[in-house]
């Protein structure tokens, strides 16, 4: 019987490993499916030992505080490794713990596939070093990854992204609006603040202060898309203020106005529905300034990173503050040729994103690998 390990430790990765290893299953079910992830993955059939995704971490100096948890957790799941012998272990982006587990993956003869690139481009390049030693294959969702790692001689595939398939609204407008009951004569504001709790507390107090100001002026409906646990976070201010959807956010993306959105995997699902939306992004002074000078790029959204310029307007950081965020929204709300221009370059981004079928694509590759 094969088996096949998939290490993801965050929830964009725990949802990217759902779809792949579904696809692989239906292909091949008889293989069976071992690692770290989250209820995603565990919904797909994988034996999952420890549910990174829910309690995913984000900065050096929170990753510093729970060391001695991950050098417990890494030799623990290389034991399981040793233990099961796979075929193949699956890698998906969380470099911090999948570059050191790779090598000694590789080690055993095992082979190793990554899946979800790490951002080398963005930041500490001198680790293709150990993507050209230890990873036999890559998978990369962006054209301009596959350059990247061309350029060092790495064996790499582009695939196009999985979200081309996967993001579409369930519900027509009116039924939307009936759904949460909404005023169709109100403008609407989708304002997603980040998965994760330490994002949530940063960023909602300023987003409270100019949603607040901005229906001084406008007819707004505000609409707060959140992760079900981030709800016991909520306080009365926000639950009479805020329509907050934990379900399908990509409902509440399609039919609003504008969004604002934390750096991360939704501002590319953003970017692919097609309404302008601010990009924002606040951590603490320690992580800030540790991470500052490594980081070589200068967009952080990764519409903005393909289109080589600020198309969508992002505020980091120190620009984070209620007065730049009013004034954008403000600008988006008000002025209908600005608006316009912001959904032209989203509209080119997405014709960037290569075709439909990543997954397929990525499962075909990876069955006819491990079976040689």
């Amino acid at each position: 019987m094969k088996k096949i390990f998939v290490i993801a430790g965050e929830p964009s990765g725990d949802f990217h490993g759902n779809l792949l290893v579904n696809e692989i299953k239906d292909r091949d079910p008889e293989i069976q499916f071992y690692g770290l992830g989250g209820d995603k993955m565990r919904s797909a059939g994988v034996c999952i030992y420890y549910d990174l995704a829910s309690n995913a971490i984000v900065g050096f100096f929170d990753v510093i505080k729970k060391i001695s948890f991950f050098k417990k957790l890494f030799h623990e799941i290389l034991a399981k490794i040793k233990e099961e012998q796979p075929e193949a272990v699956i890698f998906i982006d969380y470099p911090g713990f999948n570059l050191k587990l790779v090598k000694e993956v590789k080690k055993l003869n095992i082979k190793t596939i990554y899946y979800i690139s790490p951002q080398l481009w963005a930041w500490r390049e001198k680790r293709i070093d150990i993507i050209k030693r230890y990873v036999d294959k890559m998978f990369v969702f962006f054209e301009f990854e596959r350059d990247f790692y061309k350029k060092f001689g790495v064996e790499v595939e582009f695939i196009g992204h999985p979200f081309l398939d996967t993001i579409k609204s369930e519900l027509t407008g009116d039924a939307f609006l009936e759904k949460y009951q909404l005023d169709k004569n109100k403008r609407r504001v989708f304002l997603m603040p980040g998965s994760r709790e330490n994002e949530f507390k940063k960023h909602m107090p300023v987003i409270k202060k100019s949603l607040a100001e901005i229906s001084k002026k406008y007819e707004l409906d505000a609409l707060l898309l959140i992760p079900e646990h981030l709800k016991k976070y909520l306080d009365q201010s926000i639950t009479n203020s805020f329509k907050i959807i934990t379900d399908n956010a990509y409902n509440a993306m399609y039919h609003s106005h504008v969004g604002v959105v934390a750096s991360g995997t939704a501002t590319l699902e953003a970017a692919i529905i097609g309404n302008p939306f601010l990009v924002i992004y606040k951590t603490s002074l320690i992580n800030y300034l540790i991470l500052k000078p490594m980081i070589k790029i200068k967009h952080v959204g990764m519409v903005n990173l393909i289109l080589k310029e600020e198309a969508m307007p992002e505020l980091i950081q120190y620009k984070f503050n209620h007065k730049n965020l009013t004034e954008y929204l403000e600008k988006i709300l008000s002025d209908e040729e600005y608006c316009s221009s912001l959904k032209e370059k989203l509209n080119d981004f997405k014709g960037k994103l290569g075709d439909k079928g990543a997954v397929a694509r990525a499962t075909s590759s990876i069955l006819d690998y491990i079976s040689k």
